[in-house]
């Protein structure tokens, strides 16, 4: 009796649609960079009405934002190469999947410098954590200056010779030494000194993230290419399709049942045993409107429909002006041809099939411009 209870729930059409959410999947560390600016991550965010562009090192933990005039690839490659200038290319930028690294521009941008671009799943931000994090600490930034008076730049200086525990300062990880500031002034403080051993710091401190990160966690399950599953939409519905491919460690390109293809993280996705179709309504795709044909309308018809009414012509007394009757009427002689030209020719009229040509009747009905016309529903009291 359980058994058939627990395969009635399973195909059910509602209970599938609106299943609660997938329970989050234990934390994927990503590669440990070897040297600054190996790996970097960028983003693009919204604050006070302006659009901002934040740019973080992996290794270092150096970061920069600007604000952008906007926010198109050749503002956001602009940015890069101000960076890269001053720090190096990297082997890796991490990215979301936006329009702006999307483009050739950026595409081109990103062979002549040399670095390979690896792009977050959709609706799926914390793919790409590093950026995500330095966007919540940039806004917390401007928010505290511009509320305390203070010069944003300044801030950035302390924050980047400012050390974390267990670990330099930004500015040392990154460039060998501290930067000069109010705070850090003497000169054992500011000469260079190598960090041998940042990287193994840097695995530990993760590992202790993802320690805390991980509790509650279920097991990463990975799917299979033909797999059915449930994709889970933005308003927490859910719909059926099948895995087609593989396109990063935890994201599927999945192929749904109304014929579309997704691009996914597997935490919006749920292995399931049902065949069956499942679209919730708000995701179904609207219904083709019927085809429709051509008429030939007769001359008599577009006469009658379409013809403008005749108006009469009042004589012109030409003596008063001093012109001859032939010097003026030139153009309305040429209107009258062109009219009688158009009614000679018979033009086509699109009908859409099923309503009438002629009559309006109760159905829809077809005015003098030919649009068809439909009547209201009205409440008869």
């Amino acid at each position: 009796m359980a058994a058939m209870i627990k395969d009635y729930v399973e195909k059910c059409k509602t209970c599938l649609e609106t299943q609660p959410a997938k329970k989050k999947e234990e934390l994927l560390l990503k590669k440990v960079p070897e040297y600054p600016y190996q790996i970097v991550a960028i983003d693009l965010f919204h604050y006070g009405g302006e659009e901002y562009i934040v740019v973080a090192d992996s290794f270092s933990g150096f970061f920069e934002f600007r604000r952008l005039r906007d926010t198109s690839s050749d503002a956001v490659v602009e940015f890069l190469k101000e960076q890269f200038a001053a720090h190096g290319c990297p082997e890796i930028l991490e990215t979301d999947g936006g329009p702006q690294y999307s483009s050739k521009v950026f595409s081109e941008f990103a062979k002549k410098w040399g670095f390979r671009q690896e792009k977050s799943s959709p609706r799926f931000p914390r793919a790409n954590g590093l950026a995500e994090r330095y966007v919540q600490i940039a806004k917390k930034m401007l928010r505290r200056c511009q509320r305390e008076g203070e010069d944003v730049r300044h801030a950035l200086v302390m924050a980047r010779n400012t050390p974390k525990e267990g670990l330099d300062s930004p500015a040392e990880r990154l460039i060998g030494w501290k930067t000069r500031n109010g705070l850090c002034a003497a000169k054992k403080l500011v000469t260079p000194e190598t960090a041998s051993t940042v990287a193994s710091r840097i695995e530990t401190e993760r590992q202790q993230q993802k320690k805390y990160a991980d509790r509650g966690a279920q097991t990463f399950k990975e799917l299979s290419e033909g797999q059915r599953v449930m994709l889970q939409n933005p308003d927490g519905t859910w719909r059926s399709g099948g895995v087609k491919a593989r396109k990063g460690s935890r994201s599927y390109i999945v192929a749904l049942d109304d014929g579309r293809e997704l691009w996914r993280n597997s935490h919006f996705l749920k292995p399931t045993n049902v065949t069956t179709t499942i679209i919730p309504d708000d995701y179904r795709r609207p219904v083709q409107m019927p085809e429709t044909r051509l008429l030939q309308s007769s001359q008599s018809q577009f006469e009658a429909l379409s013809a403008p009414e005749e108006q009469p012509q009042v004589p012109r007394d030409y003596s008063a002006v001093g012109e001859k009757p032939n010097s003026l009427p030139v153009q309305s002689q040429a209107s009258s041809q062109n009219r009688s030209s158009l009614v000679e020719q018979p033009r086509s009229v699109v009908v859409v099939s099923g309503v009438p040509e002629g009559g309006r009747g109760d159905g829809p009905y077809i005015i003098r411009s030919g649009r068809a016309v439909k009547k209201p529903d009205r409440l008869d009291l």
